[in-house]
Order: structure tokens, then C-alpha cells, then sequence
């Protein structure tokens, strides 16, 4: 437990100084994409974004659509519906429920990073980012409401667009012109 809590990334924490993290016990929580049954440990689990004072929303890796394998044999085309498409944006399905819930409360994300994401759409909705690597929700909670301090940096940068992802050089990590966030960077608290 203690090495998945050590990976997250806190990437955001508040603007202009005002802290976010750590979310105080008796906080009134919404969960999107964790467990419940977890949450209800640490704050009180709301049924109703519009009725909390932090929205946690938990996001997958990237994988938007299909690729198109680029034949007819039946192998290509399963593997294709199974891999990830090279675009690393969030779907605009995504997008939209983030924006939503921005205007709401709150807003915490976790993003799932075991494959970099074009984190630029989501962050200027939120109120706090972190970067995660397959951890337990438990994890994810403890970091959150302070039980865990978040001591992780990343271990690439995160591009802040496709346009910049097409530009790099695929032999050579880190040498995004403008990336989002640099190999290395990591907050705590």
C-alpha cells in the first residue's frame, strides 16, 4: 500500500496559493470512477454532485476509438478494437462531464497515466490533478484526505498537445517544446 500511495503525482493543488488537498474528514464527497464503499471511510459519500463540497472523479487511460489496422485478417482487425488509438486527447464525452462537474464543486481528478494523456483540457477545469499508475482506491484516499503525503514526481513529461506529440522526436523522451508538465515535476503538500 504504502509504494502505491508513494506513485501518485500530485500535479494540482489549488490556484494562486489557496491549497485544496488534504480534504477534511467530515467533507461531503462525490465519486466518480472510485468506490463507495471506500469513500464512505474518509468523508460523507453524496449521492448528488450539486450536494458536495468535492467531486472526485477517477478517469481511465486514454483510449479513444479504434486504430485502424490497415487489413482484413481477423487477428488485426480484434487487436485493433483492443489497443488504444494514438490520439492522446480525452474524448469530448470526457471533456464535457469534467467541465460539468467543475461548476458544481470542487473538482479533484485522478488521472490513470500508464499511458500519457493530453492532460491540457482537464486541468483548467480542475481544482486539484493528480497522476496515478494503476493504484487501489484505497491509495488513492489516503492521499487524498492527508493520511499519505503525495512525495511521487513524474517519469516523463506530459505533452500539451497532439501537435507537440507529432513533433517529438520517437527515439528521444522528454523533448516536447512546451509540455504540460516536465519530467520530474511533482507537489506535495
Amino acid at each position: 500500500m504504502k509504494a502505491q500511495q508513494k506513485s501518485l503525482v500530485l500535479l494540482k493543488n489549488g490556484d494562486k496559493g489557496k491549497s485544496v488537498l488534504p480534504i477534511g474528514r467530515r467533507s461531503k464527497i462525490f465519486l466518480d470512477g472510485l468506490s463507495n464503499e471506500i469513500g464512505i471511510n474518509y468523508g460523507e459519500v453524496v449521492t448528488k454532485p450539486d450536494n458536495a463540497d468535492f467531486i472526485i472523479l477517477n478517469l481511465p487511460v486514454v483510449a479513444n476509438g479504434t486504430q485502424d489496422p490497415g487489413s482484413n485478417k481477423i487477428i488485426d482487425k480484434l487487436l485493433s478494437t483492443v489497443l488504444p488509438s494514438s490520439d492522446l486527447n480525452f474524448s469530448p464525452k470526457v471533456i464535457s462531464k469534467v467541465s460539468n462537474y467543475s461548476e458544481r464543486a470542487a473538482l479533484i481528478i485522478i488521472v490513470n497515466l500508464n499511458r500519457p494523456a493530453i492532460l491540457s483540457q482537464i486541468d483548467k477545469f480542475s481544482d486539484v490533478l493528480i497522476g496515478s499508475f494503476g493504484v487501489s482506491d484505497e491509495a488513492i484516499f489516503r492521499v487524498l484526505f492527508g493520511d499519505s503525503v503525495p512525495v511521487a514526481k513524474l517519469p516523463f513529461e506530459i505533452p500539451s498537445s497532439m501537435d507537440e506529440v507529432r513533433m517529438q522526436k520517437e527515439d528521444l523522451p522528454d523533448d516536447t517544446n512546451e509540455p504540460s508538465y516536465e519530467f520530474g515535476f511533482g507537489l506535495t503538500y
